[in-house]
């Protein structure tokens, strides 16, 4: 018994804290479904709460609260279950990428608030075990929701935190089948100690109860809602250039992020042309002397300047090269072999091959279509 009261202080104090996080998140981010899972877990919370307070009465022989004139422990639980569902709905979007699956939700939300309802009349009509009973049996609605929701995300869970919301599913499908298995003696006599019981020194523990489903099953979700809004503010930040500012009430303009970085890799090809104008006639120059002038590593420059260009180090200084070289060309005063010298290439037919190769002519049909060029302008 000890180790259960530990189990369920755990569960309490997490139920509690999980809330108080989420509700921290959803006021920087303001999204649809975060107050649903919030819901979820205060309802959950206050059910295990109550329960928790009467065990400790019994045991222990203290004086506590009845629940006159009704017992509220069912429709809390059935208050987490619509938060839960609509929780899924949202987080999910279902509403964007299946439509009839979000009615299908919705639609369950409806008879479970229905029977919230009709709980609430039974208990003052016919008294909690006429209401329990069709608790016991709505209970079982459930599955078929939570196998639907299942299988769509074991089809389309690409993103970690999709993943998380079907790991947590699956926990807690776990903890309703062993909750509902064992209100049956048949059941419960075939697998007990697979399922329900496991015995310690302190007590029995129940090793897979609703409990522990739900206590995985928070631990997931939590997790998973806190990247999904970390997904959503990075995806806003590179879009929005408006973006809010956690603790300011107003907006901040901010450059968006893709502008931003746009401009530091001009920055950034601008400090290596300015390198290359001074040092391109040079042909020992090579990586290291354009790291050492950019002060990065010679694989943290070419790494640089791949993502930005295409091209490696050494193809964009023989790039620069070579364009220099074509616009030098255009002066007939100056030999091929010149121009190749000039612009670094001491090995003229080498210079040559590089040249066709960049512009789809050698340097002497390059002059001679530039000469006709001048005849005709003539």
């Amino acid at each position: 018994m000890e180790a259960i009261s530990f189990f369920m202080i755990c569960l309490i104090t997490l139920l509690f804290f999980c809330a108080y996080v989420a509700f921290a998140q959803w006021r920087n981010t303001r999204d649809a479904a975060t107050p649903w899972y919030i819901g979820y877990l205060i309802a959950a919370d206050l059910h295990y709460l109550r329960q928790f307070l009467i065990d400790i009465a019994r045991d222990h022989g203290y004086p506590y609260l009845p629940d006159l004139p009704l017992r509220w422990d069912t429709p809390l639980t059935y208050l987490s279950l619509i938060a839960y569902i609509l929780f899924l709905a949202k987080v999910l979007n279902f509403q964007a990428h299946a439509p009839r699956l979000f009615l299908i939700f919705r639609g369950f939300a409806i008879i479970y608030l229905v029977l919230l309802v009709l709980n609430i009349g039974l208990q003052i009509g016919l008294g909690f075990t006429s209401a329990n009973q069709v608790y016991q049996i709505s209970r079982i609605l459930m599955f078929p929701l939570m196998l639907i929701a299942i299988v769509f995300l074991r089809r389309r869970a690409i993103h970690l935190y999709q993943k998380l919301i079907l790991l947590g599913c699956l926990f807690l499908v776990g903890g309703m089948l062993s909750a509902i298995l064992t209100e049956y003696t048949a059941w419960y006599e075939i697998i007990p100690d697979i399922i329900r019981a496991f015995p310690t020194p302190w007590g029995t523990f129940y090793f897979y109860h609703m409990k522990v489903g739900i206590f995985l099953d928070v631990i997931c979700f939590s997790w998973a809602l806190t990247l999904l809004q970390k997904h959503k503010m990075m995806a806003e930040a590179k879009t929005d250039p408006m973006i809010i500012q956690p603790n300011v009430a107003r907006y901040v303009a901010v450059e968006p992020l893709v502008e931003f970085k746009k401009k530091e890799q001009e920055i950034f090809i601008q400090q290596v042309d300015d390198f290359l104008i001074k040092n391109y006639a040079n042909e020992a120059v090579g990586v290291q002397d354009l790291a050492k002038h950019i002060y990065l590593s010679p694989s943290q420059t070419t790494r640089r300047i791949k993502e930005i260009t295409g091209l490696t180090t050494e193809q964009y200084i023989r790039h620069y090269r070579l364009s220099k070289a074509y616009h030098l060309l255009k002066d007939p005063n100056k030999s091929i072999t010149e121009v190749a010298l000039d612009v670094g290439f001491k090995d003229v037919p080498h210079f040559s091959t590089c040249f066709k190769r960049q512009f789809g002519k050698s340097p002497s049909e390059m002059r001679k279509n530039a000469g006709k060029v001048k005849e005709d302008a003539g």
